[in-house]
């Protein structure tokens, strides 16, 4: 068997962050990914992901946020690309609903900058949007898009030009106690290592079955719209938003509408529907729309975009991961030392990966962080006083 320190499994969001943040340590590190680098068949496809400080699901998230707004700058240095775009924004909704009053007590609470628009402003300044006369804007500036493929070629390609090992089309089937540590079988061989860290995504339950906390996979549709006629809505001219519903749940967010050069394909007005959708196996996954989800889009565009006019241009799917309160997991496996998971990104985690990838390395060689993640334990799951109770 090949030894190593520690051993990775999976490198797609969270993954390459943790093999970035090994990176330099001095320790002999593999990382294992089923699929190839900044694939099309987990959780952060889509060209672009929401990335805000103003966090309405819940305030302790936000000192992390801090934490990766720097990391997100280290990485683009490091790495020489540009993964991140302040473009702002805009939050819609109505008072009482926790979009609005959530992200205000974030932002209240940490002194993060939040700008009231009223209607009249928002009319003005974005006559894209239809909304509701009892809903409420505001703009957080420091708030905008990253781009998730490349951010994960980014920081695994940084991983191994500094000594990380990761190997493509392999995947985990069993780890079992090998003196110290744990030998790791895949596809392919088996490996010992001292630590090990788990980071499957919509996998980890299959990958961790006598994990009791369960995790549903959903998949999540994508709609990038030609625009035919309205307001402009390119990248120089429009924020990223969100904005609550509360007809369909949830939220329905975009961003602008991003030039093939240098974003890639699809090009368009990307929208998006923050909600669970029909549970799936992560292997049935596949890009086919269904009418209700179409049906989503629609409503979205129509009710909340009617000055915009176009035709969809394509589709994709993602998956969210959702762990029973919809907040993530990062913890010791129960029994399993030496063991690591961060999972249960529920959808809104893409944001935090390279923080996710810091406090990873950290609890895998040291056993602690230096930022307060004890909110995201397991053993919220066993106590009444669970955070997330509201």
């Amino acid at each position: 068997m090949e030894t190593y320190d520690l051993i990775v499994v999976g490198v797609g969001s969270m993954g390459s962050a943790t093999c970035y943040a090994l990176a330099g340590r001095g320790l002999k590190v593999l990382g294992i990914e089923r699929h190839r680098l900044g694939h099309e068949f987990g959780s952060h496809l889509g060209q672009s992901r929401l990335i805000r400080k103003a966090y309405f699901e819940h305030a302790d998230y936000v000192p992390l946020l801090q934490r990766a707004y720097e990391l997100w700058d280290e990485v683009e240095a490091q790495t020489g690309c540009q993964l991140f775009y302040r473009t702002g924004l805009l939050y819609h909704g109505r008072p009482d609903h926790d979009l609005i009053s959530g992200s205000l007590y974030s932002a209240a609470t940490y002194r993060i900058e939040m700008q009231e628009i009223n209607p009249a402003e928002v009319h003005k300044a974005y006559p894209q949007f239809t909304l509701p006369p009892d809903y409420v804007s505001y703009l957080e500036p420091d708030a905008g898009f990253l781009r998730p493929e490349l951010a994960i070629q980014m920081m695994g390609a940084f991983a191994q030009s500094h000594g990380v090992d990761l190997h493509f089309d392999e995947w985990m089937t069993d780890y079992v106690r090998s003196g110290q540590g744990w030998a790791v079988h895949t596809n392919r061989a088996v490996y010992s290592c001292e630590k090990l860290i788990i980071t499957s995504g919509a996998w980890t339950s299959r990958l961790l079955p006598q994990l009791t906390l369960h995790l549903r996979v959903t998949r999540q549709i994508l709609g990038w719209l030609h625009k035919k006629s309205g307001p402009g809505v390119s990248l120089q001219q429009f924020p990223c938003w969100i904005l609550a519903d509360d007809t369909l749940g949830g939220a329905f967010y975009g961003f602008p509408e991003l030039p093939p050069d240098p974003f890639g394909m699809p090009s368009g007005l990307k929208i998006a529907h923050h909600h669970p959708g029909m549970e799936i196996l992560p292997e049935d996954k596949d890009q086919s729309i269904q009418a209700h989800e179409l049906e989503a889009l629609e409503y979205g565009l129509r009710v909340y975009l009617g000055e915009v006019k176009g035709s969809w241009s394509s589709f994709q799917h993602c998956m969210y991961t959702m762990s029973p309160d919809e907040h993530f997991v990062l913890d010791q496996l129960p029994g399993h030392p030496g063991v690591w998971i961060a999972a249960g990104f529920s959808g809104h985690g893409f944001k935090f990966a390279p923080v996710i990838g810091e406090i990873m390395a950290d609890l895998a060689t040291s056993a602690s962080s230096a930022l307060p993640i004890s909110f995201l334990s397991l053993k919220r799951f066993q106590k009444p006083e669970n955070p997330f109770h509201r």
